[in-house]
């Protein structure tokens, strides 16, 4: 694949979560693991769009991971930690937010 269809791949998969998390609808705990594995999902085809081309941007995963970040930040249900225990193992990156402004 080129950068271009790694992009796209990576696209589609941030689109859907936002708009599952965004949805009025709201969703059940289910849904958070399909939710992450769609975040994970953008990332990855994102970084191998970035191995071929570098300057490949995708503002829509940021925010994605934003929005995840936002709405989960004080979330102690225990349907949430159990859906979502292996996501924040191995990629709590995308559950704690970054520091503003610092190194």
């Amino acid at each position: 694949m080129d950068a271009q269809a790694y992009l796209l791949e990576a696209r589609r998969s941030a689109e859907w979560a936002h708009d599952l998390m965004t949805s009025p609808a709201g969703f059940d705990s289910y849904d958070w693991g399909v939710v992450i594995d769609r975040i994970v999902g953008a990332a990855e085809a994102l970084q191998a769009a970035r191995e071929l081309d570098p300057t490949v941007e995708l503002p829509l995963l940021e925010e994605a991971i934003e929005e995840l970040r936002d709405i989960t930040a004080n979330f102690t249900k225990a349907e949430f930690l159990d859906s979502t225990r292996a996501h924040r193992r191995h990629r709590p990156e995308l559950f704690v937010p970054r520091p503003k402004g610092g190194s």
